[in-house]
């Protein structure tokens, strides 16, 4: 297995590309990209997959998504929890 990074748009993602046991730089061979599950990163459930399928000839990649485990980025969602915890709740009134 090595380690990868590439850039989607301004944000670094980092992936653990899966060999074959017989990988040679100049062979040609079958490759599959595996995403996981959104809260899931690379380490869990693809590199399972990719493990078994890189004992089967394929160069299978997994990568952290954007935001999640060792990928750059800031999510949208933190934002909006800034921007919330900086206002005040009125007190409801019946």
């Amino acid at each position: 297995m090595r380690r990868v990074t590439f850039r989607n748009r301004d944000i670094e993602i980092v992936g653990n590309l899966h060999l074959p046991d017989d990988f040679r730089e100049d062979g040609r061979y079958p490759a599959v990209v595996l995403t996981t599950p959104g809260s899931s990163v690379k380490e869990q459930i693809g590199d399972i997959y990719a493990e078994r399928l890189a004992r089967r000839g394929f160069v299978a990649l997994t990568f952290d998504p954007a935001y999640q485990g060792e990928s750059g980025g800031s999510p949208a969602t933190s934002r909006i929890r800034r921007r919330r915890s900086r206002t005040s709740t009125a007190p409801s009134t019946i």
